[in-house]
């Protein structure tokens, strides 16, 4: 189970000031140090990193939830 605050305080104390654009790594980071260990999703083509986006099956599989979901019109 997550220990949100072990996780929070993670976050808090590694944050920046300026975007690093590793969003994905930081929160998968913060997870960890609140007890919860998921595993990195293949990486896309063209990729150094794995998307945020791509984390979905990982979270799941782990008990986490899906809270909301939007589709922009048009987009599938």
């Amino acid at each position: 189970m997550l220990n949100v605050e072990s996780a929070l305080a993670h976050l808090n104390s590694n944050a920046s000031e300026n975007s690093q654009g590793n969003c994905a790594k930081f929160v998968r980071l913060a997870i960890k140090a609140g007890g919860v260990n998921i595993i990195s999703p293949p990486l896309r083509p063209n990729y150094d990193y794995p998307a945020a986006a791509d984390y979905g099956a990982s979270l799941l599989a782990k008990g986490f939830t899906i809270v909301f979901t939007h589709i922009l019109a048009g987009q599938n």
